[in-house]
């Protein structure tokens, strides 16, 4: 490291205040707290090494738009590479750029993390001097280093106070809500909507059943923002696309963890008789159990739906369902930002049921003018 950090406080126990508003407000979560009487919500906390200012930014520069899971896995990655430690801004900078691009970084918050290495190397930023400004004035110091090819910082970085001391920096990246995207697939449907994630600016983690190592080149193909990863650290992400041929569904999302999860479901059951009376998503979503399954990307073939959505002065319609309407906003906006016009069918079981193989919206290509 850098800077010697000092060392951290293991994570408090969940406060007994919160813990008994929470019991009395909802007897599932009192069943829950009972059983857990030790639980400590920024447990995860404890599996990182102490960090120093810059570590500690390197780290949320890594989770911008990630979960925890994915950002642990990006951490651990970059570590294996620097001898199985975080690198200090001397030795991140004097590292070949594509040390970080292989460790899951997009090339832009490579930029940004090389951009403060710099400042951290000819002392515009260190240690004690962030220790001793005001949030104000962090603001305004890391708002200037440059986020990437646009010479604009990502987002803007914003000292906010850590409970305990834990950590003697602590950065977040505000952002408008932008979700990372995990695929599960690197075919040509996985790659048709990687194409489209990319368009709405987010980036995003492709997996296939054959580890990350075996679609690097479709990785470097579709270019910045795109990292190879595990199925695990796909199903990881904020919203997770289902992108497999139909007979290997089962074998693709199994022993992932759902709960919770925004599932965007882009297969067919082209042969559609194995149904038994449900809709392939209700399916898919039972496989899924936990997850918040919204159907999209599946009426539209491979080319179509990678290429670019405005046509004929107007925008490409993308359908979607679900009985989630949170999750159905979240798909809704992916596929806004990159430039499609969503049109929202319903529940799964009425709306994917329009949209699966031999019903009346399969194939179907629209211009909204």
């Amino acid at each position: 490291m850098s800077v010697k950090a000092p060392p951290r406080k293991r994570a408090a126990v969940a406060n007994p205040e919160a813990r008994k508003f929470l019991r009395k407000a909802d007897p599932v979560l009192a069943q829950l707290i009972d059983a857990r009487p030790d639980f400590r919500p920024r447990s995860w906390l404890d599996e990182l090494p102490p960090l120093d200012a810059f570590g500690t930014l390197v780290f949320q520069v890594a989770g911008q738009q990630l979960s925890v899971a994915s950002t642990r896995a990006i951490i651990s990655h970059l570590e294996e590479r620097f001898g199985g430690h975080m690198p200090s801004a001397a030795e991140l900078l004097a590292a070949d750029p594509q040390v970080l691009r292989d460790s899951g970084f997009s090339a832009r918050k490579g930029e940004t993390l090389r951009a403060l290495a710099e400042r951290f190397v000819d002392g515009r930023l260190d240690e004690k001097a962030l220790s001793r400004m005001t949030d104000e004035e962090v603001e305004a110091t890391l708002t200037e280093v440059p986020g990437g090819r646009s010479g604009r910082g990502v987002g803007s970085l914003a000292s906010v106070p850590e409970p305990g001391g834990q950590l003697p920096v602590c950065v977040r990246i505000r952002r408008a809500t932008v979700t990372a995207v995990g695929i599960i697939g690197a075919g040509r449907l996985g790659q048709a909507v990687a194409r489209t994630a990319l368009r709405a600016g987010r980036d995003l983690v492709i997996a296939n059943s054959r580890g990350p190592d075996s679609h690097a080149s479709v990785v470097s193909e579709l270019g910045e923002g795109v990292s190879a990863g595990t199925a695990e650290e796909a199903a990881a992400a904020g919203i997770v696309v289902v992108a497999v041929p139909w007979d290997r569904v089962p074998e693709a999302v199994q022993g992932l963890d759902w709960n919770g999860r925004i599932v965007i479901d882009a297969t067919n059951d082209w042969a559609a008789d194995d149904l038994d009376g449900r809709t392939s998503s209700e399916i898919v979503a039972a496989l899924v159990a936990g997850a918040r399954v919204v159907k999209a990307a599946n009426t539209l073939g491979a080319d179509v739906l990678g290429s670019d959505p405005r046509e004929a002065g107007g925008q490409r319609v993308i359908f979607v369902s679900g009985d989630d309407a949170d999750a159905k906003t979240e798909v809704v906006a992916l596929f806004q930002d990159a430039g499609f016009a969503a049109i929202d069918l319903g529940d799964l079981a009425t709306g994917g049921e329009m949209q699966q193989i031999h019903h009346p919206l399969a194939g179907v290509n629209l211009i909204r003018l």
